[in-house]
């Protein structure tokens, strides 16, 4: 676990550079017509450091309107900060002052140990799959002269080839998952990235589109 320091503290108020746990609050500033936000989303920040974060933010004038912590996702380069993701132990001890702030639809931060029961009761479901589509100059006239149908039925092929080359969940899970893992995740959907990606890894199979 990296250590910050109380300067990098005091930078992540002013910046929104790296943290713990991971904050956004919004302020209104009428005086100036617009809204501001403070958001940062790392894990490797001690919580003493983060307690003094927040009071560095609570000095900042203006009314909060809104303020939560999160994990951070298991996608893009917050994949190579795994070892710092907090464990059961820490997410049990958080002072009620940041523990308070785990609201919405992410509040529900469980283990691996606790995701794996909620995963597999419906590991054998269908599930609903949110298809995305990256727009670049490399593809941008092609999609402006085809349909929309056309366009959604070339990207559902895309995933389910992608994804019938990978184990379902359940196998995924016996393969790669840990009974007795305490780090925490935000979302079952981490996990099985996570274990999809080891699977690439062990295999050379291609990661799914996501």
């Amino acid at each position: 676990m990296r250590q910050i320091t109380p300067q990098e503290c005091g930078d992540c108020a002013r910046t929104g550079a790296g943290d713990p746990i991971g904050q956004r609050s919004e302020r209104g500033r009428p005086q100036r017509g617009r809204r501001w936000q403070e958001r940062s989303s790392r894990e490797g920040l001690t919580l003493s450091l983060f307690e003094r974060l927040l009071d560095i933010l609570d000095g900042i004038p203006g009314k909060v309107r809104n303020r939560y912590v999160t994990l951070f996702f298991y996608a893009g380069l917050a994949t190579r900060y795994e070892s710092e993701r907090i464990t059961e132990d820490i997410r049990d001890a958080l002072p009620e002052r940041i523990a308070q702030l785990r609201r919405g639809r992410f509040q529900d931060w469980r283990s691996e140990r606790e995701w794996i029961p909620l995963m597999m009761e419906g590991a054998g479901q269908p599930r609903r799959m949110v298809m995305k589509l990256d727009v670049s100059e490399a593809n941008i006239e092609r999609l402006e002269s085809a349909s929309c149908e056309a366009i959604f039925a070339e990207r559902e092929n895309a995933y389910r080839e992608d994804y019938r080359r990978m184990p379902g969940l359940d196998e995924l899970c016996a393969r790669y998952g840990d009974p007795r893992g305490r780090k925490v995740y935000m979302i079952s959907r981490d996990l099985e990235q996570r274990w999809m990606d080891m699977h690439a890894r062990e295999t050379a199979a291609q990661t799914p589109l996501d």
